[in-house]
């Protein structure tokens, strides 16, 4: 009986398949007198392009979603998202390479807050001649905080919007340069951003989705988070949502509410 012989192989990373991409910090963070830190010592160096490449661009593209669910009423909340958002992607404004990350917990309230209106927009915009209804007016405090003219029509209004919208993402990412960019997992090739900082990742990501499919507000009235979906019917962005909505319901049918 012959002898079979093992072929022993070292297998070729995601990582390694990408190493012209620089590796970025991550890792936990703690919150202190209003700023955020993270420790280098503990902390993981890790590649977002070649996460991408194997996820098809899954990875980075929850970045905005995720960014804008940082804008919370309580800042108990608020600390915990900016923590979890540090342990996943890493520092918002921090070059990769660097010796020390030390940001201000303002820097992710101000874009949370921008990332999310910049959605809110772009949500009534694609609501198309329900721009005007008084429930869905999640435009008005981003055209209230730039300097546009009064509008005259809804005509005008989607105008403004669409022109402003354009302009933020544009200032955000400039900075992103294009590149070739492999699919592994569909053995493609196809542009994408490597960008300097993961704030004009995050800008980018969230131009994306303007373009092509707009993200979604959670129904829950008591949760708000911004969510990619996955089917167009969906309407939470996880089940403890829905569940909980859905029991609300009940409960008022119960008490003849």
């Amino acid at each position: 009986m012959g002898r079979t012989r093992k072929r022993v192989h070292q297998a070729v990373t995601h990582t390694q398949l990408v190493d012209w991409a620089p590796l970025w910090w991550r890792g936990a963070a703690t919150i202190r007198d209003g700023q955020v830190a993270l420790d280098i010592r503990s902390a993981k160096q890790y590649n977002p392009q070649a996460i991408d490449a194997s996820t098809g661009d899954a990875y980075t593209a929850r970045l905005a979603p995720s960014l804008a669910n940082i804008d919370h009423d309580q800042p108990a909340i608020r600390h915990e998202r900016i923590e979890r958002f540090v342990a996943e992607y890493g520092p918002l404004v921090t070059a990769p390479g660097a010796d020390a990350v030390v940001e201000p917990v303002a820097l992710y309230v101000q874009h949370a807050r921008q990332v999310r209106l910049v959605f809110c927009a772009m949500r009534d915009l694609h609501l198309g001649s329900r721009l005007g209804a008084p429930r869905r007016q999640g435009w008005r405090p981003i055209l209230e905080s730039s300097n546009l003219p009064p509008f005259r029509s809804l005509k005008e209004l989607r105008q403004q919007l669409t022109a402003y919208v354009a302009k933020i993402l544009t200032d955000h990412i400039s900075q992103c340069r294009m590149v070739a960019l492999p699919d592994l997992r569909r053995h493609e090739v196809q542009l994408g951003p490597l960008a300097p900082t993961l704030l004009y990742l995050a800008y980018f990501r969230l131009a994306q989705h303007c373009a092509a499919e707009p993200l979604r507000l959670c129904d829950d009235p008591q949760c708000g988070n911004v969510f990619e979906p996955t089917d167009q019917r969906m309407k939470f962005c996880s089940p403890a949502c829905s569940n909980r909505v859905r029991q609300r319901r009940a409960y008022a049918r119960r008490k003849g509410v």
